[in-house]
């Protein structure tokens, strides 16, 4: 508990969407479209893969945030999730049909 809340938010959010995350993903579950990575990247947390994406540094990091929640704060984040993902695919599906 020694990160800074919004840290702490996003990396929780970053776990209900599994080991390689997208950065607008972890900004849209943790409802902080500003964050930056740069905190949990220098704590070895996460790491930068590709253009925007992040990457758990261990999985056992991964399965220590994500066990770490509550049951009602992790089903509202994937639920959270399920709805990010179902509105982005529309959106993916109707721009490659132009």
């Amino acid at each position: 508990d020694r990160l800074a809340p919004r840290d702490k938010a996003a990396l929780q959010a970053a776990s209900i969407a599994g080991q390689r995350v997208p950065l607008a993903v972890i900004r849209h579950l943790s409802g902080d479209r500003t964050w930056t990575p740069d905190e949990l990247i220098a704590r070895r947390l996460l790491r930068a893969a590709g253009d925007d994406d992040l990457v758990f540094h261990h999985a056992l990091i991964l399965d220590g945030v994500y066990s770490s929640l509550t049951h009602a704060r992790r089903r509202e984040l994937h639920r959270a999730a399920a709805a990010y993902r179902s509105r982005t695919a529309g959106q993916a599906a109707s721009c490659s049909a132009i």
